[in-house]
């Protein structure tokens, strides 16, 4: 089982046109399932220490092969 990566749509609350993805990689081999159990406090630190942000979406996915290599 692949890491899974826990990805995060932001856009600034300052100009919400302005989006980014950030990516959270759980160390450990998780499922998707788990890794959605396990989001809501790693989002909420994240927003909390990037109050100038607002988390627009979120999900749990595999990485691509391409991805990893970056």
């Amino acid at each position: 089982m692949p890491i899974i990566q826990l990805v995060v749509a932001v856009c600034l609350n300052s100009n919400p046109a302005i989006c980014s993805e950030e990516r959270f990689s759980f160390m450990e081999q998780v499922t998707t399932t788990t890794c959605t159990m396990r989001a809501m406090p790693y989002l909420a630190k994240w927003a909390g220490d990037h109050p100038q942000y607002k988390i627009k979406s979120w999900k749990c996915s595999y990485p691509n092969v391409n991805e990893q290599d970056a």
